[in-house]
């Protein structure tokens, strides 16, 4: 199976585990997450050891729930990855949508200017020719 990594601070690690930062670097030092250090404070990781981690800290803590194998937790994983990028490839075609529609409303409103500027310098009849 192909592992998959994320480039990640302790601080982003905490965020995704639901865990103080501390917990993460205590993690880190005890050799329970395994990851690379880099320069900058960040860590070459694979995202899925935060997940089992902190569902095993939940377990311990909380409940006795079932936790899903790390197969099909990867799964779960790969899938949420698909429908985030399927939902940006969507959103990025909705915003040049928007775009195309924004520029054709603008277009529309400079023509209709332009009728009215023509339209408002034509000569009015005089009272004499409507008269007549």
């Amino acid at each position: 199976m192909e592992e998959y990594t994320e480039t990640l601070t302790t601080a982003q690690m905490a965020v995704r585990a639901g865990v103080t930062q501390r917990t993460v670097q205590r993690w880190l030092k005890r050799g329970e997450l395994h990851a690379t250090a880099l320069r900058g404070g960040q860590y070459v990781i694979n995202p899925l050891d935060l997940v089992e981690l902190s569902l095993q800290l939940r377990d311990d803590a909380t409940t006795k729930e079932k936790r899903l194998p790390y197969d099909e937790l990867f799964d779960k994983f790969l899938e949420v990855r698909l429908d985030q990028e399927e939902m940006l490839y969507r959103l990025q075609q909705a915003e040049e949508k928007i775009e195309r529609l924004t520029r054709r409303v603008v277009d529309l409103a400079k023509s209709g200017q332009s009728k009215k500027t023509t339209t408002s310098r034509r000569k009015r009849p005089t009272a004499e020719i409507r008269a007549k």
